[in-house]
């Protein structure tokens, strides 16, 4: 018998001896950080005990009850974060399970407290041999475009694969031809099929109507997601908002699977534009925006504002060395290997390519500036994977154009120069969907999309259905005409539905991200049992979940302005 042979039938009998949890968490004791983890995990577990002393008993499951399976990968904090949500569908009458994808005492523990009873383990369900298919498969894949095609069990397997292939190996444009790529790919596409494989025989078992996870673009969360859509139920996503305390959560039906969590459905969408519109709504949201920056909250998830200041139009274009008699362009990459393809259809075939040909375009087009605004969520997301190479937006500049011309200045994701400074000085802004495309277009900065999903084909961007078309405009500006009137105020009501009607405020617990660069989650409770039961978001979430909405929407958001979530601006430097 082979070494591995003999260390996986020492783990398999020390798993069915029920010793292997609490052996893995002892050697957590081994290392300095693993020992404050753990410290950290009780610390959240004494809390939920001390929040639920008083919680009634939980009543006793029944064969007709619904099932509320909960995707529990992330630790004990996570638990308190998505309560609310928890605690909504409980009080609705679900039987609440959770899957998990070994078992970990604390975080059991965690949800026990939340009187949550039943457990399924992913590993459980994961086999330790080869998929009889995927050799035969692995053989027949010549691209990753054949890869993205790639079904089984009614799960986007193949989407699934490279996305997780992509992420863990930080890559944006892959090819799969490459030995070195190959080779992983090998592993990932088994763990793709045997997620779909598991995914099955858990949705087979449970027959959930709503299963809620945060992540659905990687394996094995996204094979899961696609099953229990298959079989009839619905997936609910929660997801920080974009400052602190705020929830966003979406239902998901096979429908609207491209949807971004973060997005307006055609409903939402729809009364926004119906809603009663003024000045008061407008300084709303850009209160919202600019004091979310300046607080340092803004997408604090990935620390985006760590070390950032806001800097006056003289000092920016100064400092970024702009000839002020050209109209400035500012280029927003995303991250290439970071979620890339589940929120709609890409003009291009990735985000890398995209990025490449503005470039190629950019380093041509003289007759205005350009600004590369590299994400500033590099740099945790760096830190958090051990990353210490080149940042591949980098690699990407130096192997397409070198150095950069003086019409092309690069902010790197480090800068100090917060992406709200930019604000003043930008006529253009350039993104495939990503969130800057919302702020930019409230600010009458005209938006140029290079792919659907979110925001686009809702009248207040320029968008394309070809490549030709995209690149063509590009080598024409600054010929492209400002943002009209009626643009910017649809603009501005799509920043309103996104920043503040769709988010949940918590009023049961805080939810925040810390401080420092790996910008920890942080969340507690703030209403002990029995009382946090009636919560306003507990009970506005039942009333969303008992709805069948899409989108969850701040209750009254459409009758009165004067309601708003922002906080108090410190000093507005964009108008």
């Amino acid at each position: 018998m082979s070494v591995t042979s003999m260390k996986r039938t020492l783990r398999d009998a020390l798993k069915r001896a029920g010793a292997l949890p609490y052996i893995d968490l002892a050697r957590e004791y081994l290392t300095a950080s693993g020992r404050r983890q753990v410290r950290e995990d009780r610390r959240v577990v004494d809390d939920l005990r001390r929040a639920f002393r008083n919680a009634p008993p939980i009543s006793r499951p029944h064969a007709q009850q619904p099932v509320f399976l909960i995707y529990g990968a992330h630790g004990p904090m996570a638990v308190i974060a998505k309560l609310p949500i928890v605690l909504a569908a409980q009080a609705l009458g679900y039987r609440a399970w959770v899957l998990l994808p070994q078992l970990n005492p604390l975080i059991r523990l965690a949800y026990r407290l939340c009187r949550v009873r039943d457990f399924l383990y992913l590993g459980d369900y994961l086999s330790q041999e080869p998929h009889p298919l995927a050799e035969n498969l692995h053989r027949s894949l010549k691209t990753a475009d054949d890869l993205k095609q790639v079904t089984y069990k009614n799960c986007r397997i193949g989407m699934f694969c490279l996305s997780t292939l992509m992420r863990w190996n930080r890559m944006g444009d892959p090819d799969i031809r490459d030995p070195a790529t190959n080779a992983k790919l090998r592993g990932q596409l088994n763990l793709a099929l045997q997620s779909a494989d598991a995914a099955e025989a858990i949705a087979n078992k449970l027959q959930p109507k709503i299963v809620l996870m945060n992540e659905r673009g990687y394996s094995p969360y996204g094979e899961l997601f696609d099953k229990v859509l298959a079989q009839g139920g619905e997936c609910i996503t929660w997801n920080a908002g974009h400052r602190n305390d705020m929830l966003v959560v979406k239902r998901y039906r096979p429908y609207n699977t491209a949807a971004h969590p973060l997005s307006l459905s055609a409903a939402s969408w729809e009364r926004i534009k119906r809603m009663p519109w003024s000045d008061a709504h407008w300084r709303a949201v850009r209160d919202e925006i600019v004091g979310s920056y300046q607080s340092g909250e803004w997408y604090s998830e990935c620390a985006t504002q760590l070390d950032k200041s806001q800097v006056d139009r003289d000092e920016i274009v100064r400092r970024l060395d702009l000839d002020p008699a050209r109209k400035t362009v500012g280029l927003f990459p995303h991250m290439f290997w970071d979620a890339t393809f589940f929120w709609g259809e890409d003009l291009f075939d990735n985000y890398e390519q995209w990025f490449v040909e503005v470039l190629k375009v950019a380093a041509k087009n003289t007759a205005v500036n350009w600004i590369v605004k590299i994400h500033p969520a590099n740099v945790a997301k760096s830190i958090r994977d051990n990353f210490s190479g080149e940042f591949s937006e980098i690699a990407a500049i130096r192997r397409t154009i070198g150095k950069l011309p003086d019409h092309i200045t690069l902010i790197p994701p480090d800068s100090d120069i917060s992406t709200i400074s930019l604000f003043q000085i930008m006529d253009y802004c350039l993104t495939v969907r990503g969130t800057i495309g919302i702020e930019a277009g409230c600010f009458g900065i005209r938006v140029l999309t290079a792919g659907t999903g979110r925001f686009d084909r809702l009248g207040f961007t320029r968008d394309y259905a070809t490549t030709a078309d995209y690149l063509a405009d590009l080598r024409r500006l600054p010929a492209l005409p400002p943002m009209t009137p009626a643009e910017i105020e649809l603009a501005r009501r799509f920043a309103y539905g996104v920043f503040m009607a769709r988010p949940t405020k918590l009023t049961a617990n805080t939810f925040r991200f810390g401080d420092g660069i790996l910008a920890q989650l942080e969340s507690k409770i703030r209403i002990e049992a029995p009382t946090i039961y009636s919560s306003p978001d507990v009970l506005s979430l039942a009333a969303w979940i008992a709805s069948g909405d899409e989108d969850y929407m701040t209750p009254g958001f459409d009758a009165d302005a004067a309601h708003a979530l922002a906080p108090a601006a410190q000093k507005n430097l964009v108008g």
